[in-house]
């Protein structure tokens, strides 16, 4: 039988990585504040586009021989030329909270559940680390920070 150690502390850590990713101030509440941010600046664009290069309110837009449109703010002069990519618009903004929400919940769901059925089971089924809940503790923190950031801009 393992250690008690080794069966609890990997589900102390996914749980508290489940209270970084969930409360209030956490990377739940800075996605949505994120997206809020990107919304403003799209609605802030007499185009309703972001510019292709910082992200800022397009005010201006080219069109290239490739068949792409590229929007972008008045700080930023639409190049003669721009390397060929897919045609149609390159201005939207490419955020989607809901596939975030979707890999959040499946990480540390899963984090969390294998934690659980390791501490019931007494470490028999579903093994879970204390390396792999830690790589999860910081993977929260990382999100927390970086979603953090994007509020800020």
């Amino acid at each position: 039988m393992p250690d008690k150690r080794t069966i609890v502390w990997p589900l102390i850590l996914w749980l508290l990585a489940d209270l970084i990713v969930l409360i209030p101030g956490g990377v739940v509440t800075q996605v949505n504040r994120a997206e809020a941010a990107i919304q403003a600046q799209v609605v802030a664009s007499p185009l309703g586009k972001l510019c292709y290069i910082c992200g800022a309110p397009a005010v201006q837009f080219a069109r290239y021989t490739d068949g792409s449109i590229r929007y972008f703010c008045s700080a930023h002069t639409p190049p003669e030329e721009m390397r060929a990519t897919s045609p149609g618009e390159h201005g939207d903004k490419m955020f989607n909270p809901k596939a975030i929400f979707i890999v959040l919940g499946l990480v540390f769901g899963i984090g969390t559940y294998r934690s659980v059925i390791h501490l019931v089971t007494q470490g028999e089924k579903l093994t879970s680390t204390v390396f792999g809940a830690v790589i999860g503790l910081a993977l929260a923190l990382g999100a927390w920070f970086w979603f953090s950031l994007l509020v800020s801009v």
